[in-house]
C-alpha cells in the first residue's frame, strides 16, 4: 500500500512538473518570438514622423528602453508575483483585460463543444450500429467535408446564408443572445467531424469483441449492449481525441473571433499583435497555453476513471 502510495504520488508530481516546465518553455518561446514582430510600438503610438525625444520619452515610461534581458528578468518577476503588467495601447491592468474578454471565449468555447457532441454522437452511433448504410454514408461525408474545410471559410459562408439571406442572426458582435450561434457552431463543425469518426472507428472496434457477441448472444438489447458495455471502453480513444482537439478548439477562436467580431480572447491576440503590444500578447498567449494544459490533465483524470488500466499505470 505505500509503495503504491509513493508511486502515485511521484506520478502526480512528474505531471505537475512536467505541465509547469510546458508553460515555462511557452512562455519563453512568446515573449522572443513577440519581440520579433516586424514594427515597432512606439511607432504605433506616436507615428513614424514623431520627435526623437518623444521616441525616448516613450520609451522610457513603457519600459522598452532596457536590453532584452533585463525586459524577460522583470517579466518573469512579475509573473512570480501574478502580475501580468499593464497593456501599451491602453494603459489597463493586463489581468483586468483578460478578466473582460475570457468569459466571452469560455462561452463560446462552450457551446461549441456542445454543438459538436450534439453532431458527432448520433452520427457516430449510426455509423457503428449500420455500417455501409446510407445514414453512414452521409456521416463519413460530413467528416470528411467538415474536417478539410477551415473555419475562415465556413464563417463567412454561414454569415451570408443564415444572416444576410434569412436573417435569422446577427452577422457579428455579442450584443444579442443568439449572436453566440454562428460562431459556436463554426467552430464545432471541424470538432463534430473528428468525433464523430473517432466515435464511429471505437464502437466497430468493441462490437466486434468476443465478449459484446457472448452478451448479444444472451439476450441483452441494443441500448443496455451500449450503456453498459460498447460506450465506456469507446469512450476511451474518444476522450484523448477530445482533449486534444479543445486546446486545438482554443486556438481556433483566434480565426473564429475575428470573423464574428466576437468579444473574446482571440480577439484580443490580433489586437496585441496589430498594435504591438507585447505584455498583452504574452498574457493572451500564456492564459491559452495554460488553459490547453489543464484540460490534457482533465483529461488525464477522466481517462483514469474511465479505464483501470490507466489509473493502475498512474
Amino acid at each position: 500500500m505505500w509503495t503504491m502510495g509513493r508511486r502515485v504520488l511521484k506520478a502526480a508530481c512528474s505531471r505537475v512538473l512536467l505541465a509547469v516546465g510546458t508553460v515555462f518553455g511557452i512562455s519563453i518561446l512568446v515573449f522572443f518570438l513577440s519581440h520579433l514582430i516586424p514594427g515597432d510600438p512606439v511607432d504605433v503610438l506616436l507615428g513614424e514622423r514623431a520627435m526623437s525625444t518623444d521616441r525616448v520619452n516613450l520609451e522610457r515610461s513603457l519600459g522598452l528602453d532596457v536590453p532584452l534581458r533585463q525586459q524577460l528578468v522583470r517579466y518573469y518577476s512579475g509573473l512570480l508575483h501574478l502580475d501580468l503588467g499593464v497593456s501599451i495601447q491602453t494603459r489597463q491592468p493586463i489581468r483586468t483585460l483578460l478578466a473582460e474578454r475570457a468569459p466571452y471565449t469560455l462561452a463560446l468555447a462552450v457551446t461549441a463543444l456542445g454543438f459538436a457532441l450534439l453532431l458527432a454522437l448520433p452520427l457516430g452511433l449510426w455509423g457503428a450500429l449500420y455500417p455501409g448504410r446510407a445514414g453512414d454514408t452521409c456521416g463519413l461525408i460530413f467528416a470528411l467535408l467538415g474536417g478539410a474545410t477551415p473555419s475562415f471559410i465556413i464563417g463567412p459562408a454561414l454569415i451570408v446564408i443564415f444572416s444576410v439571406w434569412l436573417g435569422w442572426c446577427p452577422i457579428g458582435g455579442a450584443d444579442a443572445p443568439d449572436s453566440i450561434v454562428l460562431p459556436a457552431f463554426t467552430l464545432s463543425l471541424g470538432l463534430a467531424a473528428i468525433l464523430s469518426r473517432q466515435l464511429r472507428g471505437a464502437l466497430l472496434h468493441v462490437l466486434r469483441e468476443p465478449y459484446m457477441r457472448a452478451a448479444s448472444a444472451r439476450g441483452l438489447r441494443v441500448a443496455a449492449l451500449l450503456r453498459r458495455h460498447a460506450l465506456r471502453n469507446a469512450a476511451i480513444p474518444v476522450l484523448t481525441v477530445l482533449g486534444m482537439q479543445l486546446g486545438a478548439l482554443l486556438g481556433g477562436t483566434v480565426i473564429t473571433e475575428t470573423v464574428f467580431a466576437w468579444p473574446g480572447l482571440g480577439t484580443l491576440t490580433v489586437e496585441a499583435i496589430e498594435h504591438r503590444d507585447y505584455p498583452l500578447l504574452q498574457a493572451c498567449v500564456l492564459l491559452i497555453a495554460t488553459s490547453y494544459v489543464i484540460v490534457n490533465a482533465l483529461t488525464d483524470w477522466l481517462l483514469a476513471c474511465c479505464d483501470p488500466r490507466v489509473r493502475g499505470g498512474q
